[in-house]
């Protein structure tokens, strides 16, 4: 469930509801949107920046708004070359969130075994060039919380983005040598 204009928004495995009930109002009410799309990763559901966005079995879609009621008017892929790693590893496993520092949404997938080593981010603040991140420490998850991104490793250790030199620390030591930067396919909108 997501918080959306006066509304909450179920998306539900197979499908999508509204739930409306503006302050003051007793009754609520339950609106089918769409019927034949949902997503398959409860924690790739998000509602943050300028897009509602979800992996569902056709891919990581985005849902297209209307900016007066909040309508939603149909889903669209978030990038066509993600699109076959995307159907591919679509299940319950995978997890993004939005890195409101550098306008990008992050999501890692799961193979049905383990988490794959590198996380997609599509940059929403250049026009959607997506990107891979590959980190030296296995990583379990990650979240943006009070304005940096912390990454949590398999190693037990908590990890953060520093914005200004991309440098990954534990506990004020710097693991810049250990830690590296990739990007084997970019779509640059062409």
């Amino acid at each position: 469930c997501l918080n959306f204009f006066e509304s909450i928004i179920a998306i539900k495995g197979n499908s999508i509801h509204r739930l409306d009930n503006f302050p003051g109002d007793t009754e609520f009410r339950v609106e089918p949107l769409l019927t034949d799309v949902g997503s398959v990763a409860y924690r790739t559901c998000l509602n943050d920046g300028s897009i509602m966005s979800f992996l569902s079995p056709e891919g990581w879609l985005g849902l297209e708004t209307t900016q007066t009621y909040g309508d939603i008017q149909k889903t669209t892929g978030l990038s066509t070359k993600f699109h076959t790693d995307a159907v591919k590893y679509a299940n319950s496993g995978a997890y993004s969130d939005y890195n409101q520092t550098d306008k990008q949404l992050w999501i890692s997938l799961y193979d049905g075994s383990a988490q794959l080593s590198y996380i997609h981010v599509l940059d929403v603040g250049i026009g959607g060039q997506l990107s891979h991140y590959r980190f030296a420490f296995g990583h379990s998850c990650f979240k943006y919380v009070n304005g940096e991104m912390l990454i949590g490793g398999i190693d037990g250790n908590l990890y953060k983005l520093v914005d200004d030199d991309s440098v990954f620390t534990d506990n004020a030591v710097s693991y810049t040598s250990d830690t590296y930067f990739r990007s084997p396919f970019i779509d640059f909108n062409l």
